[in-house]
């Protein structure tokens, strides 16, 4: 029953500080208001991983948002979804991850019975792939060594210098702030995702979430006139659960409906491609370590974007092909 559209917050304040449109923060806060719960990941600082959390209310909501580009651990899922099958009564649950994530979640429920099941509800990401924990513990340590300081805030995607170029910002305890462009070109020059990523059998528009959430790329060519260069979001609604929810969250935002010619992006179609270096990025990084490669590679991050750019492009000309 695929349904899609685009939206953005209305209220500024609130979208500033959303990785994109702010559709997570509108669907997040239909929830809160019937006393439900979000389970999601939330990064730790004390071990500079992610974590999956339930939040209850607004500040604990809060510290979810945001694009997270590395792996989260997904032991705490289960957990937390197993004491909401028998806790809060009917009160409902979101459940937001990357889509190997959910579809994990999904199979769980599936093996579970009882009626409590009816009020989770399963939301993904428009993922592009995550980078490696390991790889970005040694980054944390590097540059918590650089600046003879603890990190204490990280910004994967800062709309600093605006949506369409945000960048990724760490601050610390002895108040420097840094703009992490070098984990943010190894990031972008998709050499350090999980091997599963690159195999990805759920980069396909066929979804095993409720609703699906992301980016609106490219909306400022297709309604210049609707799109909000300081973030606009977009939403596949897949079932009766999903329009539900999206129903209940459209006060909090500006509503375009849209189609799926306009929003195709290249992870809805195919997995990241593993770069023709890969092979020798990964050998010199367990050879010489991380300062080694952000010398010798980090400018090819400028060519990981270039050659998204071209797949992206790729694909939605052979999607409106039919091919």
């Amino acid at each position: 029953m695929d349904e899609i559209y685009g939206c953005y917050l209305n209220d500024e304040n609130e979208l500033l500080e959303s990785s994109s449109g702010g559709a997570f923060t509108a669907l997040t806060n239909a929830i809160l208001q019937e006393g439900g719960t979000i389970i999601s990941a939330n990064y730790n600082y004390d071990e500079h991983e992610l974590r999956f959390e339930a939040a209850l209310n607004i500040e604990k909501r809060n510290q979810m948002r945001g694009s997270k580009y590395i792996q989260a651990k997904s032991n705490e899922l289960y957990s937390l979804l197993n004491k909401e099958l028998h806790e809060n009564g009917n009160k409902p649950v979101l459940v937001v991850g990357t889509p190997c994530q959910i579809a994990g979640a999904k199979a769980w429920l599936q093996m579970r019975g009882g009626r409590n099941k009816k009020k989770i509800i399963l939301c993904d990401l428009l993922c592009h792939g995550v980078s490696s924990p390991v790889m970005w513990k040694n980054y944390i340590g590097r540059i918590e060594h650089q600046n003879d300081s603890q990190v204490k805030y990280v910004s994967f995607k800062n709309k600093e210098r605006g949506w369409i170029r945000p960048t990724a910002i760490i601050k610390f305890a002895n108040q420097k702030k840094i703009l992490a462009e070098d984990y943010a070109h190894l990031y972008r020059s998709d050499s350090f995702m999980r091997e599963a990523c690159y195999h990805c059998k759920f980069s396909s528009i066929k979804r095993t979430s409720d609703i699906t959430i992301g980016d609106f790329w490219g909306i400022e060519k297709i309604d210049p006139n609707f799109a909000n260069m300081k973030g606009t979001s977009v939403v596949l609604i897949h079932t009766q659960k999903g329009k539900k929810l999206f129903e209940q969250a459209k006060d909090d935002l500006v509503v375009r409906q849209s189609t799926l010619q306009d929003c195709i992006q290249q992870c809805m179609v195919h997995p990241v491609y593993k770069p023709k270096y890969f092979f020798n990025i990964r050998k010199d990084y367990d050879r010489h370590g991380l300062d080694y490669i952000i010398e010798k590679y980090v400018l090819f991050g400028a060519g990981g974007i270039i050659r998204r750019k071209i797949h992206k492009k790729i694909f939605q000309i052979r999607y409106l092909r039919g091919l």
